[in-house]
């Protein structure tokens, strides 16, 4: 399932989708008091690794995955603290988790065939038209997922998938992981790729996808889509990162978030 849901996110990825404006339901942000928090999904492309790596190797970027799991949770629930809003995991099954990832793939891959302008910046840039706004409007949250979120006692549930570009460590994985990315030289489809000329530092890409469901109305009430050239493995840097796909929606005001977002974007 993973292995799919790779190579869906990697098209989806090459077509340099990001989204600025939100697509909400007629939910409003500040209703949301309680939400359940569905383990992130976080898939890693090391584009400097072979198929018969070195076991060694492979068994570092496992733990590097892992670890990125458990620090996208930390970040969700930093986020949610700002909001105010009360949160827990959800508890889930090994065949609930394939049910929502199942779920998020088609969530992913309709979002990637929406209408797209040319943005300022020469990428390409959803916009929140009319057309669109009906492709979100009409997407139903099937029953198995309604199942699974109300027997954890919600009505909201968040999840956030992420697709990273990236390399191993070097040697010094300690300096690397602090690195931000160099001025880079190259199409937006080098940058997803790895390939381009590159100042400074090597390219790294970070996808990031934002869904609530809400299981009352059994639909989503929320979606937001980022990519930025920016290594996934850079804390600051994919905090920003997801900070920013609420910035309009639940956090814009707090005093805290903005402070994060204008240090972490000099």
């Amino acid at each position: 399932m993973k292995k799919v849901l790779l190579a869906s996110l990697a098209l989806f990825l090459l077509n340099s989708c990001s989204m600025y404006k939100p697509f909400t339901s007629t939910v409003k942000p500040e209703e949301i008091k309680q939400i359940g928090i569905i383990p992130p999904v976080n898939i890693l492309k090391f584009i400097d690794i072979k198929e018969n790596e070195n076991p060694e190797i492979t068994l570092k970027t496992k733990q590097l995955m892992y670890d990125l799991t458990v620090k996208t949770t930390e970040k969700t629930e930093d986020l949610l603290n700002l909001a105010g809003i009360s949160h827990e995991q959800l508890q889930l099954s090994e065949e609930e988790v394939h049910i929502l990832d199942r779920e998020l793939l088609t969530y992913v891959t309709t979002f990637s065939k929406l209408s797209k302008i040319n943005g300022s910046s020469g990428l390409s840039e959803i916009a929140n038209n009319k057309k669109n706004r009906v492709v979100f409007d009409n997407i139903i949250v099937s029953d198995d997922v309604l199942k699974i979120i109300e027997k954890n006692n919600s009505r909201y549930a968040l999840s956030v998938v992420s697709f990273g570009t990236t390399r191993t460590p070097k040697g010094d994985s300690t300096r690397r992981l602090k690195n931000t990315v160099g001025a880079v030289v190259a199409t937006g489809l080098a940058a997803a790729t790895g390939f381009g000329m590159w100042v400074k530092e090597l390219a790294y890409v970070n996808t990031v996808y934002v869904f609530i469901f809400d299981a009352k109305e059994k639909r989503l009430a929320f979606f937001k889509s980022k990519s930025d050239v920016i290594d996934p493995l850079n804390d600051v840097l994919t905090k920003t990162q997801l900070y920013s796909c609420f910035e309009d929606y639940w956090i814009w005001y707090h005093p805290e978030a903005q402070k994060h977002l204008k240090i972490t974007k000099k």
